[in-house]
């Protein structure tokens, strides 16, 4: 409490306290005494205000008996006493509230700087991964709960029609479009599992397979808000399949009238292949076998640690073996079985499975167990909640993992197919020789017409798997170069040689304009004859007898150009920049008498890139066409 002229009249104990000076030296002494130079007060603005009975509020440095200085908040009040006016001073002490609030001043001023780098970086995520699934060729669209279209890019409105994809539009209308009956979408926000299906469709452009992977994105309390739906292109996957299956199919028959099981397993010991012989030997169907354990159907224990050990022996020496044991038929019957197992080996040297034919020694009657059957399901779960920009760029980042993993699953399933098809077909190449060159028996003239035939047709899938292999290689960066100094011409007239009958028997009449000016480069001339050789074939292939083909060479720019021309039927101009992509056939009917799948020139693509070198075509329809390629001078 403190006069008008800044005497203090009374103090309570907290202000003592706070002070740090005794009663009688606090008393009669002036509150300016007790506050810093910078904060002291003018008394004379209170007297302005004295009729103001609102309290007025001011922040006083206090300096206390030790010289600390204490920041407070002071509240003054006016009243009259015994017709004295007089001043009542509350003091709070707020150092730690001031400091505080600095420190939140502060760190609101950072975050609000980090916040706003955060939104800059998520919305460049955003472009980018947005880039790299147009880039990817993968359709995506977005929906929300009253199935309404939020988002659709490019490809998704290119492959269904803008007429359907499109921001606002009803994805339940699209379905019925592409599949009466059934929205995808619908069902997850019912069900809350992604879904996938693939689809057939079809424009007067492109006709495709495409995976549908529609995933739930949830809301608060585990609410399916939005669904996001990723479109996969999976044509060639399907068709690849489907013609394997076809020519796997065509040679089965050669191995149904075989008396012994013939088996083929992963080096795991699951049964990828085996032969009818099953079913009249110990009576299971070829499907109660494959894809299970050999193992699982020997009788005792004992017989499988000696099969394993067995196969440990031979895997190890990539050797032949012979081994007796009880196999279980269906009808309760172990029956002792003579195995003879051969390993299959990679060109690495590596054991890649194995190679067995089962021989009936026995038909002493055991138990039978039943097999449990093994099913697996690959299902796909992609769940990220979304409420604000960081949802849909971890959606989209999940849509991208998701594409990735498809396309490492389409390689893999390539690689192994290939694999496990090469296997039995080489077999059964051999197999043919066998019968061909009279081995196991005189054979009339038109069964040896046939087994010509299946002959030529094995060697040309067997051609088929092994661009499959060279393709995967290809994408997996695996090119082994051997690069020394070579004449481009020299490598074309190796090419030229090694393809005369070929030229001879299509009657074709080869021109070469080969420049002597070209120095040596730095290539691999097994490489680059491979590209001339399928270049050159192609331009044998799709030409007319009698007519004529050319190949030149010369220096444009600081490279050396090879252009090889023929009078062929020549390509669609909507084509050139698509005959170099994998599986490209310009015309189905033509390229199907000439062979092949359309992997040549995706392969003659790489390698001249690995060289740094570049290749394109040109043509027109009628006019033939003219590859060109060109390899640096340096």
């Amino acid at each position: 409490m403190i006069s008008f002229d800044g005497t203090i009249k009374d103090i309570n104990k907290a202000g003592i306290q706070m002070l740090g000076f005794d009663l009688n030296e606090i008393i009669g002494n002036k509150i300016n005494n007790f506050l810093t130079a910078e904060r002291r007060l003018n008394i004379s603005d209170f007297l302005v205000r004295k009729d103001d009975r609102s309290p007025e509020k001011v922040e006083l440095k206090i300096k206390t008996k030790s010289n600390k200085t204490i920041l407070t908040q002071a509240s003054f009040s006016f009243f009259k006493i015994k017709d004295e006016d007089i001043i009542f001073v509350t003091l709070r002490d707020i150092s730690q509230e001031k400091k505080i609030e600095e420190k939140i001043k502060d760190y609101t001023k950072e975050l609000e700087k980090r916040v706003s780098l955060r939104t800059k970086e998520l919305m460049q995520e955003r472009q980018k991964l947005e880039n790299i699934i147009e880039s990817q060729g993968a359709g995506l669209i977005i929906i929300d709960k009253d199935l309404k279209i939020l988002w659709a890019n490019k490809w998704a409105k290119e492959w269904f029609g803008k007429n359907y994809i499109f921001e606002g539009f009803s994805c339940k209308m699209d379905c019925q479009h592409r599949n009466p009956g059934f929205c995808l979408a619908e069902n997850i926000f019912k069900s809350s599992k992604t879904l996938t299906t693939d689809i057939k469709i079809k424009s007067k452009d492109f006709e495709k397979w495409i995976r549908i992977i529609a995933t739930p994105i949830f809301g608060s309390y585990r609410k399916v808000e939005q669904v996001v739906e990723l479109f996969v292109d999976v044509t060639e996957e399907i068709n690849l399949k489907s013609k394997l299956e076809e020519t796997l199919a065509k040679y089965e028959n050669i191995l149904e009238n075989a008396e012994d099981i013939i088996y083929l397993t992963n080096t795991d010991g699951i049964i990828l292949y085996v032969n009818p012989a099953l079913k009249k030997t110990l009576g299971w169907d070829s499907s109660d076998w494959e894809n299970k354990n050999f193992t699982d159907f020997i009788e005792s224990k004992n017989d499988k640690l000696a099969l394993e050990e067995f196969r440990e022996q031979i895997l190890a020496s990539l050797s032949t073996g012979r081994i007796r044991t009880r196999l279980k038929s269906k009808d309760n019957v172990p029956v002792w079985m003579e195995l003879i197992e051969s390993v299959l080996v990679s060109p690495e040297r590596k054991p890649m499975g194995i190679h067995g034919v089962a021989r009936d020694i026995s038909l002493q009657i055991e138990y039978e167990e039943k097999i449990e059957a093994y099913s697996k399901e690959l299902e796909f779960k992609v769940s990220e909640r979304t409420a604000s920009l960081n949802d849909v760029i971890r959606t989209l980042e999940s849509a991208n993992q998701e594409l990735k993993r498809l396309d490492e699953l389409k390689s893999a399933f390539i690689s192994t197919v290939s694999h496990e098809i090469k296997t039995p077909i080489t077999a059964i190449r051999g197999s043919l020789s066998l019968l061909i060159d009279g081995l196991s028996g005189q054979i009339s003239e038109e069964m040896n017409q046939v087994l010509n035939l299946s002959y030529e047709n094995v060697e040309r899938l067997i051609n088929i798997i092994n661009d499959l292999l060279d393709m995967r290689r290809i994408e997996e960066g695996i090119i082994i170069t051997k690069k020394s100094e070579e004449n481009i011409n020299d490598i074309i007239n190796d090419a030229i040689k090694s393809l005369q009958g070929f030229q001879e028997q299509k009657k074709i009449n080869l021109k070469l304009f080969l420049s002597d000016k070209i120095p040596k480069i730095s290539v691999d001339h097994l490489g680059i004859m491979r590209v001339v050789i399928n270049l050159l074939s192609n331009a044998y292939k799709f030409s007319n007898e009698n007519s004529e083909v050319t190949i030149s060479t010369s220096i444009l720019d600081n490279n050396v150009l090879v252009s090889i021309k023929d009078q062929g039927p020549g390509i669609p101009e909507n084509m050139l920049e698509k005959i170099f992509d994998k599986f490209t056939q310009v015309n189905n009917l033509i390229s199907r008498k000439a062979g092949g799948i359309g992997l040549g020139l995706a392969i003659a693509k790489a390698i001249i890139e690995k060289h740094n070198g570049k290749i394109w075509v040109e043509s027109k329809l009628s006019q033939g066409s003219d590859f060109k390629f060109t390899l640096p001078l340096t």
